[in-house]
């Protein structure tokens, strides 16, 4: 990880798996990772706003369904 102290990031998760009894809060780690990374991303507003339009709809169709 990037600066800092990365023993307190697997120290927290760690804590997490223990109180979790599980140790799926691990893959959060590589996640994290992602934050760091030099991408260039196209950001459009319009994009943005069909996309949580078009969630919600399909949320409220399984909702509709039953599923």
């Amino acid at each position: 990880m990037q600066g800092g102290r990365p023993w307190l990031i697997w120290a927290c998760m760690g804590l997490l798996c223990a109180y979790n009894g599980n140790a799926w809060a691990l893959l959060a780690i590589p996640v994290l990772r992602l934050g760091h990374l030099n991408a260039r991303v196209a950001r459009s507003g319009k994009v943005f706003y069909g996309y949580y339009v078009g969630h919600l709809a399909a949320l409220a169709a399984l909702s509709a369904l039953g599923a």
